[in-house]
C-alpha cells in the first residue's frame, strides 16, 4: 500500500491513515487532468470502464450500469471523491482545457483566488463567468499597452504547460498578419511599436492568442467591463468572436492613478477611426448595453455613431455620460429616437455634458415624438429655467418616461411649478430627481399635489434649499407610496 501511495502521491506526507486506491486515483486524475485528456480518447466520465477477463471492454448495457453505479449513484466511489478530484486540480491548468472540461463552480472560486487578491463575484453570477469575464477585460486592458510590465496574456502560454491556445505552426505570423489587416488593425500596431520589425510582429502574435482567447471564453461572457483601451483594438473582434456578449463597457484613455473629475481631465478619448469602426460594428452588434462613459467624446464622434446606432436592432441601454456634447451632438441623436427610425432605445444617460439651456427645446421635441425612452438621465448639464421650461411643452405630450433626472442643473423656483404642472399628469413617470438645485421658496404644496396624482411616486428634494421639515415630507410621502406598490 505504501508503494501504491508513492506511485500515485509522490507528494504524500507519512500518516497513519491510509486513503482509498479510489482516492489515491481521484488526487492523481485530478493533478494529472491536462495529460488524462491528452492521452485519453474516450470522453468524460468514462475514463474507467470496466475490462471484462480477456482485456476487452464489457458489452454496453453492462457499461451504462457500471457507469450508473460507478459515477452517478450517491454511494458510488466518484460521487464520494469529486470534491477531493477538483480540489486537486492545479488553478493554472491550460484555459483550453479547464474550459471545456471543468464546470464546477468550486474550482472555478479557487482559480480566482488564486489570480487576484480581491474577488467580488456577484451571487448572480458564476465565478466560472466571473473568471472569464474578468480575466479577458484585463487582458484587453492591457493588451500593446507599452506602459503595462505585466501581461496578463503571458499565463496563457506557460511552458508548465502543453497549451493549444498558442500556435506553434509555421503559418501563425502569417495567420495573425491576415487576421490583423482584415479588421484594418495593423497600422495602429505599427504607431504602437515604432518601426520595429520583431515588435509589430510580438503585437500581432498577442493578437492571435487574444483572439483564441475570445474563442474559448465565449460561452461564459455576457458581461465585459474594460477600463483603458491603450490599444483601441476594433469593436468587431469582441462582437464577431464573444458570441454571448450583451453588455459592454469601454473606456479607452489610460488609467492613471488619481480620480478623473470631469471629461476634460481624461488624458485620450477615442479618434475619428475609432468611431468609424465602431460605425461598422454596431449594425452587426447583439449587445443590448453599451456605456462609452468619460471618453472625452465630442459631437463630431456622436454624428459618426449615430449612423451605427440608426442600423441597430439590439441597443437598449445607452450611456454616453460624462463626455463633452452640445447641441450637436443632441441633434445626431435625436436622429436615432425619431419614430421614423423605429427606435428601441429605452435608457439614455446624458449626465456630465454641455447641452445646456439652448437644448431645452430639442429635449422637448424628442421627449413629444419618442415612444421609447423609459429612463432619461439629464443631470450636470446647466439646463436651467429657460431649458427646463422649453422641455416642458415636450414632456406634457409624452407618454413612456418612468424615470427623469434633472438634479444639479441650476434649476430655481421659476420654473419648478411649470414642472411638476407638467408632470402631475403624466401617464407614466413615477420617479423625479429634481435634487441638487437652488429651489428655495418654492411651496411645499406643489410637491405635495404632484404627487397626490396616481402615478408619480417619488419626488428627489435633496439638497434643493427646501427647509428641512419641508424636505423630510415630501420624501416621507414618496417613501410611503413606494412601498404600496411593493
Amino acid at each position: 500500500m505504501a508503494q501504491t501511495i508513492q506511485r500515485f502521491h509522490p507528494n504524500a506526507k507519512p500518516s497513519g491513515f491510509i486513503p482509498s486506491l479510489s482516492e489515491l486515483c481521484a488526487i492523481c486524475i485530478g493533478e494529472n487532468l491536462d495529460k488524462v485528456l491528452a492521452e485519453s480518447t474516450i470522453p468524460i466520465p468514462q475514463w474507467l470502464l470496466p475490462l471484462d477477463e480477456f482485456g476487452e471492454k464489457v458489452p454496453p448495457e453492462a457499461e451504462k450500469q457500471f457507469i450508473s453505479h460507478f459515477f452517478l449513484s450517491p454511494q458510488s466511489c466518484w460521487t464520494r471523491h469529486f470534491p477531493i478530484f477538483i480540489k486537486s486540480i492545479p488553478t493554472d491548468l491550460d484555459l483550453s482545457i479547464a474550459a471545456l472540461a471543468l464546470d464546477d463552480d468550486r474550482y472555478w472560486k479557487a482559480r480566482c483566488e488564486a489570480t487576484w487578491t480581491v474577488t467580488d463575484c456577484p451571487k448572480t453570477l458564476r465565478y466560472k463567468n466571473y473568471y472569464f469575464e474578468r480575466f479577458i477585460s484585463e487582458c484587453i486592458e492591457q493588451y500593446a499597452d507599452p506602459f503595462q510590465k505585466r501581461n496578463l496574456l503571458s499565463q496563457l502560454s506557460s511552458e508548465k504547460h502543453n497549451h493549444t491556445l498558442v500556435s506553434s505552426s509555421s503559418n501563425s505570423k502569417s495567420l495573425s498578419k491576415k487576421i490583423c489587416e482584415k479588421q484594418d488593425l495593423k497600422p495602429f500596431h505599427t504607431k504602437i511599436v515604432g518601426q520595429s520589425e520583431a515588435g509589430s510582429q510580438a503585437i500581432l502574435d498577442d493578437m492571435l492568442m487574444l483572439i483564441m482567447l475570445f474563442d474559448i471564453g465565449a460561452p461564459f461572457v455576457s458581461s465585459l467591463h474594460i477600463k483603458q483601451l491603450p490599444s483601441h483594438l476594433h469593436p468587431i473582434l469582441l462582437i464577431t468572436h464573444l458570441t454571448n456578449l450583451i453588455s459592454l463597457s469601454v473606456r479607452y484613455s489610460p488609467l492613471s492613478s488619481g480620480m478623473t473629475y470631469s471629461a476634460s481631465d481624461s488624458e485620450e478619448g477615442p479618434t475619428a477611426t475609432d468611431c468609424q469602426r465602431w460605425r461598422e460594428a454596431l449594425p452587426q452588434s447583439h449587445l443590448t448595453s453599451l456605456c462609452l462613459s468619460n471618453n472625452s467624446l465630442q459631437n463630431k464622434h456622436v454624428k459618426i455613431l449615430s449612423f451605427g446606432l440608426l442600423e441597430n436592432r439590439t441597443i437598449t441601454q445607452l450611456d454616453i455620460s460624462h463626455n463633452e456634447l452640445s447641441y450637436d451632438a443632441l441633434n445626431s441623436l435625436s436622429q436615432c429616437l425619431h419614430p421614423k427610425s423605429n427606435p428601441i432605445l429605452s435608457v439614455l444617460n446624458l449626465e456630465n455634458n454641455k447641452f445646456g439651456s439652448d437644448c431645452g427645446n430639442l429635449f422637448g421635441l424628442i421627449l413629444a415624438h419618442n415612444k421609447s425612452l423609459t429612463v432619461l438621465n439629464l443631470k450636470l448639464n446647466a439646463l436651467k429655467d429657460e431649458g427646463i421650461l422649453a422641455m416642458c411643452r415636450g414632456l406634457t405630450e409624452n407618454t413612456t418616461l418612468t424615470s427623469l433626472n434633472i438634479s444639479s442643473n441650476e434649476i430655481t423656483v421659476a420654473s419648478i411649478a411649470t414642472l411638476l404642472q407638467a408632470l402631475r399628469n403624466h401617464p407614466t413617470l413615477r420617479s423625479l430627481d429634481i435634487s441638487c438645485n437652488d429651489l428655495h421658496g418654492a411651496p411645499k404644496k406643489l410637491f405635495v399635489e404632484a404627487l397626490n396624482g396616481d402615478v408619480l411616486r417619488m419626488i428627489d428634494v435633496r439638497n434643493t434649499h427646501l427647509s428641512a421639515s419641508d424636505e423630510e415630507e415630501i420624501l416621507s410621502i414618496g417613501r410611503e407610496k413606494m412601498k404600496e406598490v411593493g
